[in-house]
Formats: structure tokens, C-alpha cells, sequence
């Protein structure tokens, strides 16, 4: 009995801190703290190794966007096709970047998702090793 009491309980002291930080990553908004994890997620796709990272969140429209240069290719299986122009326009925060670099006619991946919370739309270059995320909460 007190095996079982003492298993339980060691279950929940160990639960209880995975929970805090698992409800923390999900629910981070801003630039602050943990915006790779918050985007993996959300995503449920693995950013690799990253060499710089611009973000912004735009607090009236609740939505955070942020560019990443890859070191590695992103492993893409869930990212369709599509022309960056079209891509784009699935952004709500296209407004807080520069796009330049990327010609709208220019082949790019795309993987879009919602939860009950919140969007999420993740464009992919692989030439340019280039990804632009975005949260909509």
C-alpha cells in the first residue's frame, strides 16, 4: 500500500512541472521567450538549427510572425506547393516583412493548420533555406 501510495504520488510531484512548462510553450505569444518551441507545437514540424531569426507580433491583431534562416534543410512532408505570391497571401502579418527576396512567381512550401485556440500558416524556401512562420491567436 505504501509502494503505490508513494508511486502515485512521485507520478504526480514529476506530472505536475511538465505540465507547466508544456501549457507555458503552448501559450507563449510574444518574442520574448520560446518562439521556436511555441512554433514546433503549434506546427507539429521540427525547425532545425537556425544561423539568425527576426520576429514580431503585432499585439492589436493578435498574430506573430517571424522569419528564420535555416543552417539545414526543413524536413517538409507535411508542406505542399505553391507559388509564393499565393502563399503570401495566406499571411495576415505580411505587413511587418520584407518579402523581397523571395519572387511571388518562385515555388515555395506551404503548411497551414487551426486548432480551437489558435492558426498557423509556415512558408518554406528551399533555396534561400528560408521560413517564415505565423501564429494567429
Amino acid at each position: 500500500m505504501k509502494i503505490r501510495y508513494r508511486t502515485s504520488l512521485a507520478l504526480f510531484f514529476l506530472m505536475v512541472p511538465l505540465l507547466f512548462v508544456s501549457l507555458t510553450i503552448y501559450n507563449s505569444r510574444g518574442c520574448d521567450q520560446l518562439v521556436i518551441d511555441s512554433y514546433e507545437v503549434h506546427g507539429s514540424i521540427d525547425i532545425p538549427e537556425i544561423i539568425s531569426a527576426d520576429c514580431q507580433f503585432d499585439e492589436s491583431n493578435q498574430v506573430r510572425i517571424t522569419t528564420f534562416k535555416l543552417r539545414n534543410s526543413l524536413k517538409s512532408k507535411s508542406f505542399r506547393k505553391i507559388n509564393a505570391g499565393d502563399a503570401f497571401k495566406e499571411l495576415k502579418a505580411i505587413h511587418l516583412l520584407d518579402t523581397r527576396h523571395i519572387p511571388d512567381d518562385q515555388q515555395v512550401l506551404i503548411h497551414t493548420g487551426k486548432s480551437y485556440t489558435n492558426e498557423f500558416t509556415f512558408i518554406y524556401d528551399p533555396a534561400s533555406k528560408m521560413l517564415i512562420a505565423e501564429i494567429r491567436y
